[in-house]
């Protein structure tokens, strides 16, 4: 096949507590001597959810295509495994220490499997994408890689907390018995309850819309999460490393509550618009802005594509994660929605390609294929990639065209 891989021992077994695993893709003929670049992918999932036994996040047919680099796949943990926010720990973002747990095995151990620990870049989307840009603030001084690609979702990204009493973890631990007044014996009573029972019932608890409402997630602590990235950007606390930062057109599309009495309609197309410029095109706006004020190169791209294999109904337009089988090049796997198309295999590649010249060279490389970082701290400063749009594969756009909303500046285009 051209490639070869390195994955947990049973790809069959989809959830288990012993889930800390990551999985290496390599060119066949790879061997210590190849010092290829690393791509070191975290997947979203809104920190509730995600790994890598997912279909089309396994990049065999890209570096089938290229043989020129290594894609790695993490598992962390996620929902209150990850994030438990319990009374009785130091250390509430347990993911986070996953993450960089893992990104730490992979400098350490790269060049056995022919990987340069010098040529990393660290990669995520969605919730993934976010974790980038913690560990970005998190690990400035120390960021083990050269490169960050945040594709949809930077620190920036209202982060939603408001479990400051710690009430949470202790309202699942009553469920189990584990009702202790004592933080230490608390948690020490649900390390014993197994964590699928535990699962379940947080599964169904939101399954059902039961109030109040149950959330774990990121914790702000100071230390790996920050309540103020504006602050510790102007301070110079972010990684002076080049970045990629992308989003899909019309992101909360797929994100949306459904209309399921008419599927063809769609969703209010105003509520979609908010939630696009709020919750992703703005947050990203910004954190170009304070990168470009650290005189940061950004690299900036739009996924603007839709096609048969991926959207059930055209108001979805390119919405959040429908990227992600371009960037893998697995979109031909989703065909049971119909057959994927000669142009979306073009412009699959030309996306990987874009990728790939920044994971070789983050400073120039994409500079040979006329990609050039946006390079002004006003909004309306440098050009935008926007991918699969008006019949082609790549074209560039001006920044205000996608920012200018953000700042009160024209209307942003959906592509729906």
């Amino acid at each position: 096949m051209g490639i070869k891989g390195t994955a947990p021992v049973s790809w069959e077994e989809a959830t288990s507590e012993d889930c800390l695993y990551l999985a290496i893709w390599t060119p066949a003929n790879a061997t210590t001597a190849s010092k290829l670049p690393v791509l070191f992918f975290m997947t979203g999932g809104a920190f509730t959810t995600g790994g890598i036994n997912i279909g089309w996040q396994k990049p065999t047919n890209w570096v089938e295509r290229t043989q020129e680099h290594i894609v790695v796949t993490i598992n962390y943990r996620v929902n209150i495994f990850g994030w438990p926010n319990a009374r009785g720990l130091k250390e509430q973002n347990l993911g986070i220490m996953d993450q960089r747990a893992a990104l730490e095995w992979v400098y350490e151990n790269i060049e056995q499997f022919g990987g340069d620990r010098y040529k990393i870049v660290q990669w995520g989307q969605s919730a993934g994408s976010q974790s980038v840009d913690f560990h970005s603030y998190a690990f400035h001084d120390n960021p083990l890689v050269r490169g960050y690609f945040m594709q949809s979702g930077t620190a920036l990204k209202s982060l939603g907390f408001s479990d400051y009493d710690q009430t949470n973890f202790t309202f699942v631990a009553k469920q189990f018995n584990c009702d202790f007044p004592n933080p230490a014996a608390e948690l020490e009573c649900m390390r014993q309850i197994p964590f699928a029972q535990i699962s379940n019932f947080i599964g169904q608890y939101s399954d059902n819309g039961t109030e109040p409402a149950l959330s774990f997630s990121v914790v702000p602590d100071e230390r790996l999460i920050f309540s103020d990235y504006p602050a510790r950007s102007a301070a110079g606390k972010v990684a002076h490393r080049p970045a990629i930062i992308s989003n899909c057109a019309n992101e909360y599309a797929s994100l949306i509550t459904y209309p399921v009495n008419n599927l063809t309609a769609g969703p209010d197309p105003d509520a979609v618009l908010e939630g696009d410029l709020t919750d992703w095109i703005c947050p990203t706006a910004n954190s170009t802005l304070l990168r470009n004020q650290q005189n940061i190169p950004v690299y900036r791209y739009q996924n603007a594509g839709q096609y048969p294999n991926l959207n059930p109904f055209r108001w979805l337009g390119a919405y959040h994660a429908s990227d992600l089988p371009m960037n893998f090049g697995t979109y031909p796997i989703q065909e049971y929605l119909g057959n994927s198309t000669t142009f979306e295999a073009e412009v699959s590649r030309t996306m990987q390609d874009h990728i790939l010249a920044f994971l070789k060279d983050p400073l120039n490389g994409p500079q040979s294929l006329g990609w050039q970082p946006v390079n002004s701290s006003l909004v309306s400063g440098g050009k935008v990639l926007r991918f699969g749009a008006d019949g082609k594969a790549v074209q560039q756009v001006d920044r205000v065209e996608i920012d200018g909303p953000c700042r009160g500046i024209g209307q942003y285009n959906q592509f729906p």
